[in-house]
């Protein structure tokens, strides 16, 4: 550990984040915790940065993905399938004519 650690109020400032968000999310972040001293590897915010990051949006894309988000995609059924509002209603309604038809 060369680098200094950070508090979360300078993890706060560098965000551009409340400290009660830097509080709620330095389980997300990761932290170490120094009794009841909380310190952030610049590493660490570093990368939590780079996770949130989103790309730029094609049509049709997803638009709450970010580029690890899409790597882990598993196809599970209907948990792979898209749960856009549109997707989510075709759905509605395709179960809504299969439940008229029987």
């Amino acid at each position: 550990m060369s680098n200094k650690l950070l508090k979360p109020e300078d993890v706060a400032e560098k965000l551009g984040m409340s400290l009660s968000w830097v509080y709620s999310k330095k389980h997300n972040i990761g932290f170490i915790q120094f009794g009841k001293a909380v310190r952030f590897e610049h590493e660490a915010v570093e990368e939590y940065a780079r996770g949130c990051r989103r790309d730029p949006q094609l049509k049709g894309d997803r638009k709450w993905d970010t580029p690890l988000q899409k790597e882990r995609t598993v196809k599970r059924g209907l948990s792979a399938q898209g749960s856009t509002a549109s997707a989510l209603k075709e759905l509605f309604a395709q179960k809504k004519k299969q439940g008229s038809t029987h």
